[in-house]
């Protein structure tokens, strides 16, 4: 008895091994194919999902879009962090969609992630929106927050603080490391 339960606890420790060195070779091939890309494939780290759910931001029943969600990192954990959440995700890439797919498989009704132009996505029905995005688009991407969201909206920037615009109000800066988290609101 005591032998069958031995052997079984190290078969589940051995699947868990196996499984987590998996997803380490394939955020290691993702890095390596993205990495030369206009926008490079950047995983975002526990520590800023769970940044980002103590921030307040999202809340029970909010609607997260991440314009470049990647593999849905930010998605998936806010899902299982948050109840009642619905996230969608918006990424060009197809491998990175496929990927996103695969990892949120058992969220499917909560994590939506779509193949898709960032700049094309409606925002009327979000929240809250969501990004690690490059200096370069940020004020592309106000552009298109102040014209689609509504007041009251809540936006959420990893590491990059957005431009200066009227209709944007910091509200929020949560600093861990070196990852900063800015929370925004649309007024």
């Amino acid at each position: 008895m005591l032998k069958t339960i031995l052997v079984s606890i190290l078969f589940i420790v051995q699947i868990g091994l196996i499984v987590y060195c998996f997803r380490i070779l394939f955020t290691m091939l993702f890095l390596v194919i993205y990495r030369k890309k206009q926008l490079p494939f950047v995983p975002t780290t526990p520590t800023v999902v769970r940044m980002i759910a103590r921030s307040g931001a999202v809340q029970t029943g909010d609607t997260v879009i991440d314009l470049g969600c990647g593999t849905g990192t930010i998605l998936i954990g806010l899902a299982r962090k948050i109840k009642n959440v619905r996230c969608i995700g918006i990424e060009q890439e197809q491998l990175l969609v496929v990927a996103g797919h695969l990892r949120s498989l058992f969220l499917r009704k909560r994590v939506q992630i779509l193949r898709g132009d960032m700049f094309a996505y409606p925002l009327k029905d979000a929240n809250v929106v969501v990004g690690f995005w490059v200096t370069e688009l940020m004020p592309r991407i106000v552009e298109k927050i102040v014209a689609e969201c509504t007041s009251g909206t809540r936006i959420v920037s990893h590491m990059f603080p957005l431009p200066e615009h009227p209709r944007l109000k910091l509200e929020n800066t949560i600093t861990k490391r070196n990852h900063v988290v800015r929370v925004y609101a649309v007024v």
